[in-house]
């Protein structure tokens, strides 16, 4: 958001908040829990394709936000970014989980 790469248009309390809460404290975190949850369950292989197609998912529900009117991306912006980005991060969450609870 600070950039302009995208930004929340509809988000609660904006004279308040420059991000949009209802997404960085509610939705990425049920994410994270999510997804700790599942690839506790799942092969490394497995861990691997759904990491990737969660990361597809996202960047087409971003597509549909956009349509929406809830979200907005510079015209700048490829959702390839979108892809590389949620798969990284789905991977930080996993691996520093494991880093800390598991310990393998």
């Amino acid at each position: 958001m600070g950039r302009g790469y995208y930004s929340f248009p509809a988000r609660p309390f904006p004279a308040v908040f420059s991000i949009n809460i209802l997404f960085t404290i509610i939705l990425l975190p049920m994410f994270s829990f999510f997804i700790i949850y599942l690839f506790r369950r799942l092969r490394k292989g497995l861990q691997l394709l759904v990491s990737i197609s969660i990361s597809v998912l996202i960047a087409i529900g971003e597509h549909f936000a956009e349509l929406l009117g809830l979200f907005i991306h510079a015209n700048t912006w490829n959702h390839s970014y979108s892809i590389i980005g949620y798969f990284l991060f789905i991977w930080v969450i996993w691996l520093f989980y494991r880093w800390v609870c598991d310990q393998g």
